[in-house]
């Protein structure tokens, strides 16, 4: 379709009507235009950067969603517990729980003990963190 200077006005007063781009393109559609509603998007973008004035819209809160089912998260809290070993020393097959504690380079110290089951915590810390009870 060929923008005219009718159809811009046209388009002005059916988006201050109130009218979303689909209704705005029945409108037009209805007075002999052929358009489509992406069309009428980018020309009222085009048409505002030239400085076209569109009517204020009352806003229009979103449709309210559903209530969702939240999950209760647990706070970690970091423990106190022996002597530690510095994050980055960990070995691959240490527990990842942080302590209350610093090492000598000033980051956190972590649990360090054999990790249960190859799970990231010892079995003391798994209890804590994870809810999950002792596998038999």
């Amino acid at each position: 379709m060929k923008w005219t200077a009718a159809a811009d006005q046209l388009l002005v007063t059916l988006w201050g009507k109130g009218l979303t781009l689909e209704g705005v393109a029945e409108g037009m559609t209805e007075q002999g235009y052929e358009v489509e509603k992406n069309a009428i998007a980018g020309r009222r973008h085009r048409l505002l950067k030239k400085g076209t004035v569109f009517d204020e819209r009352p806003y229009r809160s979103p449709q309210p969603r559903a209530p969702s089912a939240t999950r209760a998260i647990r706070e970690v809290k970091p423990v106190d517990h022996d002597e530690g070993v510095e994050y980055l020393k960990n070995g691959p097959n240490g527990c990842k729980a942080i302590l209350n504690k610093r090492g000598s380079d000033g980051l956190a110290m972590c649990c360090g003990r054999l990790r249960y089951n190859g799970r990231p915590y010892c079995e003391t810390h798994l209890k804590m963190y994870c809810n999950i009870a002792k596998e038999k």
